[in-house]
């Protein structure tokens, strides 16, 4: 798993921090989708430290599924 420096440092992750509320949409959830499995880990972990005790469970079960349906049809959808 890559720390948030490190991933940072490289640029994959630039901005992580102002990338939560993207994760609520499908845009945002079809962009994860796109990453490197690394960097895909280190964002959610980036994303588990900060929404801790929130109901992060039930929001990276939505993200991957998220994944899954753009990886296996082309597109996801988000509803709130």
């Amino acid at each position: 798993m890559l720390s948030r420096a490190a991933v940072s440092h490289t640029g994959a992750l630039a901005g992580a921090d102002r990338m939560y509320d993207a994760l609520l949409t499908s845009l945002g959830r079809a962009c994860l989708a796109t990453l490197a499995p690394d960097a895909f880990g280190a964002m959610m972990t980036v994303m588990s430290d900060k929404h801790r005790g929130r109901g992060w469970p039930e929001l990276r079960r939505e993200i991957e599924a998220a994944v899954r349906s753009v990886r296996e049809k082309g597109y996801c959808v988000a509803s709130w």
